[in-house]
């Protein structure tokens, strides 16, 4: 029985020292979790003073930037006014051009068509100029030709005649 008692006391010895390790192992664990929270808590306190900081340094910025979004606001609204009132001002532009196209092209015609009247005008003017200044012109020189043909007509019979008596007292 000793050696039983001897195995069983190597027994509970070796169960002993596993505990004994297991312990020494679970207080290792214990304390490496300890130091490992330690450290997060650490890093978080840190990570919470850094992000403290970028907030505030956030906040400072919309600040900043609050007026200037609203000078933007303010210059996109004056900009959509301008180019509201540069398109109503390019269709009223438009529509005078179209207006005054059509003005152009109706005094145009109207010109062109005076312009036409004035040489049929100038036309007949000088037709009947002609007319009244040639017509009394030939009708004179017809006039003239008439007496220029009589007196010729007379001063031959009047020449033929003398010559005819010449000639009787001649004989």
């Amino acid at each position: 029985m000793e050696t039983r008692d001897t195995l069983l006391l190597f027994i509970l010895g070796v169960i002993a020292l596993a505990f004994i390790l297991q312990s020494l192992a679970i207080v290792g664990i214990f304390l490496r979790v300890r130091r490992m929270t330690e450290q997060v808590a650490r890093g978080s306190h840190e990570l919470t003073q850094r992000a403290g900081l970028v907030l505030d340094g956030v906040v400072d910025i919309l600040r900043a930037v609050k007026p200037v979004a609203e000078h933007i606001q303010t210059i996109n609204i004056n900009i959509a006014s301008m180019t509201t009132t540069m398109r109503d001002r390019t269709e009223e532009l438009d529509k005078l051009v179209g207006e005054l196209a059509g003005s152009v092209r109706q005094q145009a015609a109207k010109i062109s068509e005076m312009i036409e009247r004035t040489g049929e005008q100038v036309t007949e003017t000088l037709v009947a100029t002609q007319r009244l200044i040639y017509g009394p012109i030939s009708e004179f020189s017809a006039v003239f030709r008439a007496i220029r043909a009589g007196l010729d007509i007379l001063l031959r019979r009047h020449s033929g005649r003398r010559a005819a008596q010449d000639e009787e007292l001649f004989i």
